[in-house]
């Protein structure tokens, strides 16, 4: 608690980054920290095998061979919550620990993301206000047909990820804008089933199938004509 609050090294003058407003969920049931050891979890250590888009850089991998335990930190609700207080809250939480307890590397689940410990301090150095932030990832997955397009992230407001249909390569970068924008939209609360965006002299629609096991298929096309 204190490596958050009073020792927290982010806090900025009259600005600390974890005050009483999110201080309330060190006592909240909804967070859980467990520890757990190599010999009897050896799948969580390799995250670079149990995404099927894992980000992470070449100097991390060699940190998790020498890593004999983690820590896990979740804060899962099954009914929506009122405001976003746990997106400044957890990042906090993993640095503390991982400063505390000297960790090698930092895994956000939700996002898929695997940083150095040293890095994901850097960034949290950078940007402290968490809740202020878009937290999520799009990432490009390869299928025979080319590849899909997939969110890493909303699940941290309550919304199911997002998958496309198979993408030809040569159309990745036009919807990856869309999308880009899509998901802009709906981390700042505009929910639709359709979006429609223009990009490079296009319109583009987006259809939102209904969620499937923590997941919604969209479906894109070009809108041609007014």
């Amino acid at each position: 608690m204190d490596g958050m609050l009073a020792a927290n090294p982010h806090n900025r003058p009259y600005s600390p980054c974890i005050g009483k407003r999110e201080g309330l969920l060190f006592t909240d049931i909804r967070l859980h920290i467990a520890s757990l050891r190599r010999e009897r979890n050896p799948h969580v250590f390799r995250p670079d095998v149990m995404f099927d888009s894992c980000a992470y850089s070449a100097e991390v991998l060699p940190l998790l061979a020498q890593s004999k335990g983690l820590i896990q930190a979740r804060y899962v609700s099954e009914e929506p919550l009122p405001d976003r207080r746990h997106l400044q809250f957890m990042p906090h939480l993993a640095d503390a620990i991982s400063r505390i307890g000297g960790g090698l590397a930092v895994l956000d689940v939700a996002s898929e993301t695997l940083l150095t410990a040293d890095l994901f301090c850097q960034k949290l150095a950078e940007s402290p206000n968490q809740e202020a932030e878009h937290g999520v990832r799009l990432a490009w997955v390869l299928v025979p047909t080319g590849g899909e397009l997939r969110t890493c992230g909303l699940r941290k407001i309550g919304l199911p990820e997002l998958r496309s249909d198979p993408i030809p390569d040569d159309e990745r970068t036009a919807l990856e804008s869309v999308w880009d924008e899509v998901v802009s939209s709906m981390w700042n609360g505009d929910i639709r089933s359709t979006y429609e965006v223009e990009r490079f002299g296009q319109r583009f629609r987006l259809d939102v199938g209904e969620q499937v096991r923590g997941e919604s298929k969209v479906t894109s096309a070009r809108v041609l004509g007014q």
